[in-house]
């Protein structure tokens, strides 16, 4: 029930934002996704005074544009908001056809490797995603990105050992990224060997605070865990608004964590 309240949820806002642009009548990327072409894509914001300021390092792979003006277009990494051109970005639905000519130019080009397999991904073509990526690790095997992106194909895939295998090389490469211990810890998760869950969520978090992931993904199994031993309503309430907070409550799923942390604390 509660996944298909969120699945219900989602629909609407993408329904709304649908009719919105349709509406409009015009080209506008508002409620779209998008992947930055590049790496190293910076966003910020400019001040009253009109200073530019620089807010954070574009580090995922796909975005929700929540806003546009001229050529700007403005997101949310993690749980800042910030602009960025435009022009820096490709449509999710053109990143397929994007990064093939990207490859096409520069056939050893790794991260154009990498970008498509994310697209393919997106699209539900695991099996070509896999491929990609493994492209990509062959072409810069150093980049623990790839690692960890290739995880996720895992994840989906339920091949949990997989996906452990690769975290784990991604956590060797940079042991100071947060993203790997989270991720990781969904795949613990699903092979219901919960402490070491919360041991990666707590990593995650202790490397990276404002790590929203994995706040959430702690309060979501404080919430939810079929082990009476680790569910706790009143912790899981704490992480899951403060996963929220970081967000603003923008992300619908982690609102939903909130709903399903406040009903075991018997709320």
């Amino acid at each position: 029930p509660m996944t298909r309240l969120r699945g219900m949820a989602i629909g609407c806002v993408v329904a709304a934002v649908t009719l919105a642009a349709a509406a409009r009548g015009d080209d506008s990327w508002v409620g779209k996704r998008v992947m930055p072409q590049k790496a190293g894509v910076t966003m910020g914001h400019t001040d009253d005074k009109g200073v530019d300021h620089e807010d954070a390092t574009l580090n995922d792979m796909v975005y929700t544009v929540e806003a546009e003006k001229g050529p700007w277009i403005k997101v949310r990494q993690r749980g800042v908001a910030g602009w960025f051109a435009k022009s820096d970005a490709v449509l999710l639905d053109d990143a397929v056809d994007y990064f093939t000519d990207r490859i096409r130019d520069n056939p050893t080009d790794g991260k154009a490797y990498g970008n498509r397999a994310c697209a393919w991904r997106e699209k539900g073509e695991l099996d070509i995603a896999l491929k990609d990526y493994e492209e990509a690790i062959r072409l810069d095997p150093k980049a623990a990105v790839w690692r960890m992106d290739r995880d996720n194909v895992w994840l989906d895939k339920k091949e949990y050992d997989k996906a452990i295998a690769d975290y784990d090389e991604a956590i060797r490469i940079d042991p100071k990224d947060a993203d790997p211990f989270n991720n990781r810890g969904l795949a613990w998760a699903a092979k219901q060997e919960y402490d070491k869950a919360i041991a990666d969520y707590d990593e995650a978090i202790r490397i990276d605070p404002k790590s929203a992931d994995a706040i959430n993904g702690k309060a979501w199994l404080l919430a939810t865990c079929p082990d009476d031993k680790i569910r706790d309503g009143k912790k899981a309430v704490e992480s899951a608004r403060r996963a929220c907070e970081l967000t603003e409550f923008k992300n619908l799923d982690w609102v939903d964590t909130l709903a399903a942390a406040c009903a075991e604390a018997g709320d």
